[in-house]
């Protein structure tokens, strides 16, 4: 792996994990005035910064990589005495589930030399949750944290949320897609920066 690509992957997964840290907080605390708006947010985020890593690479096992970094971050929590565990591993799951339908769906445009519709965006986001909670269903000592047995509608999470995150994404890449590839300014950012960016992430996930 070069520097640079290296460089790109930590940026973008500490960028990730400090954006859950944060936002994700903001919007979690906020789903008690308005219901599911975290889902309407968090993973359109996750894909732009999914898609400025595979854009700055040109590589999509960068994707995995970022993901991972991502992830990592959100697991610092276990190392608060008081947590509870599954309530760790539930959101890191879910990220690496998040980047595994991105790289899933990446591959088959770039392979098939497609160009992103509204209802591949859709795809893309419904296939996450139904991963995720097919997944997590499979132990039954864990099937208590699947969205469905927290309360949360299903209508909302799997459809409303998922067009919502469509939308967000659809307009996103149509707005873009037009532009140059290349990220003017990003690989001239330095790697204390990017290491900077993720000491904040892990510092900020402990914190919050």
């Amino acid at each position: 792996m070069q520097k640079k690509d290296a460089n790109a992957i930590i940026l973008w997964g500490s960028a990730w994990g400090l954006a859950e840290a944060t936002l994700g907080y903001v919007f979690h605390a906020l789903n008690l005035y308005v219901a599911g708006i975290a889902g309407f947010f968090m993973f359109p985020i996750a894909c732009y910064f999914l898609n400025r890593v595979y854009i700055q690479t040109g590589k999509l096992n960068s994707i995995i990589y970022t993901s991972s970094i991502a992830a990592v971050i959100k697991l610092t929590d276990l190392l608060i005495p008081s947590v509870v565990f599954i309530h760790v591993i539930n959101p890191a799951f879910s990220i690496i589930i998040e980047g595994l339908a991105v790289f899933a769906a990446l591959t088959i445009l770039e392979r098939k030399s497609l160009i992103l519709t509204y209802g591949g965006a859709f795809a893309v986001c419904i296939s996450w949750r139904i991963s995720f909670v097919l997944l997590f269903m499979l132990p039954t000592y864990l099937l208590h944290i699947a969205p469905m047995m927290k309360n949360e509608s299903l209508i909302r999470f799997f459809f409303v949320e998922s067009l919502i995150n469509g939308l967000i994404i659809y307009l996103y890449i149509r707005t873009t897609e037009s532009k140059s590839r290349a990220i003017l300014g990003y690989n001239s950012i330095k790697p204390a920066f990017s290491f900077s960016l993720l000491a904040l992430a892990f510092f900020a996930q402990w914190m919050i």
